[in-house]
């Protein structure tokens, strides 16, 4: 009996080392440093910066972008409307 349960021990273990390398394809984060992590997200969130900017028209900064969705309308008057002052 003694020798059955060494090698059912035994096949146990080379499983787990076994599936070990499996882990490490399936949770790859899990296993890296902590410096490892802070490159790989700011790796991501330069790529993610990068699409987005990608996304803007030829020549045209996000600096030149109005901030709002309509044009400022300070002080102009907009069709028969007049704009109040407070």
């Amino acid at each position: 009996m003694g020798r059955v349960k060494s090698k059912r021990r035994r096949a146990e273990s080379q499983r787990i080392v076994a599936a070990r390398p499996l882990c490490l394809l399936q949770y790859p984060v899990a296993y890296l440093s902590r410096l490892q992590r802070i490159l790989l997200a700011a790796r991501w969130e330069l790529n993610f910066k990068a699409a987005g900017e990608a996304h803007l028209p030829h020549r045209l900064h996000q600096r030149h972008v109005p901030l709002g969705a309509e044009a400022p309308t300070a002080g102009r008057q907009t069709g028969s409307e007049r704009m109040h002052r407070f």
